[in-house]
């Protein structure tokens, strides 16, 4: 629903005047138990429900105050159809280091993400491509989709057992020269194509 609110909470954040809202409070609620289970607590979210219930409220309101301290999401470009986001935040646990501190400290230790969404389908990514949290510019060696990660070992794999067995598609034998190459197609922004030509040689390198 639309809000003419000059509030910076989203549309129906906090606003429970209406039954097509959500409290606020359930979204604090929800956001401690996603920190709950990202720290590694094993608990299904009936029994994480009923443990938020005996936290006090000031808490959960601090909690999720640094939640979106820490993660943040701005929006680079829109159209009719599309919009491209970049979303920052602070690194997970898993991301410490032995001492428990997060790797490379300050602004080195956030991750931002440049994410590309079609209007029709919000919640889901199409593509992602790390920024440099330093110079905002596009990291192509790194693939923070795990299903680009896993067409790029596909990829990588097929291309780098073609030249160890001196075999082509077909049979054919292959010299040490021969070059090969791969055809990308998809509705993507080219992340995935990228980060290939970084990992692999090119002609005549």
């Amino acid at each position: 629903p639309s809000s003419s609110s000059s509030s910076s909470s989203a549309p129906g954040v906090g606003q429970s005047s209406s039954s097509s809202f959500v409290p606020s409070s359930i979204i604090e609620r929800d956001i401690a138990i996603h920190l709950v289970h990202q720290s590694g607590a094993r608990y299904n979210y009936k029994d994480a429900v009923s443990i938020m219930e005996e936290v006090d409220e000031d808490l959960l309101s601090s909690l999720a105050d640094d939640f979106f301290n820490d993660n943040t999401t701005n929006l680079v470009f829109e159209s009719e159809n599309l919009k491209v986001l970049d979303l920052s935040s602070c690194p997970s646990s898993s991301d410490e280091d032995e001492g428990g501190s997060p790797r490379g400290g300050g602004l080195a230790a956030r991750r931002v993400v440049r994410r590309l969404v079609f209007k029709c389908s919000l919640g889901l990514s199409q593509t992602e491509v790390l920024l440099d949290p330093f110079t905002g510019q596009p990291d192509h060696t790194k693939l923070p989709m795990p299903i680009h990660a896993g067409m790029a070992t596909l990829a990588i794999g097929f291309l780098c057992a073609g030249h160890d067995d001196g075999q082509a598609e077909g049979g054919h034998e292959t010299s040490g020269n021969d070059s090969v190459g791969i055809s990308i197609i998809g509705a993507g922004t080219g992340a995935l194509p990228m980060f290939l030509a970084k990992a692999l040689p090119l002609d005549g390198g």
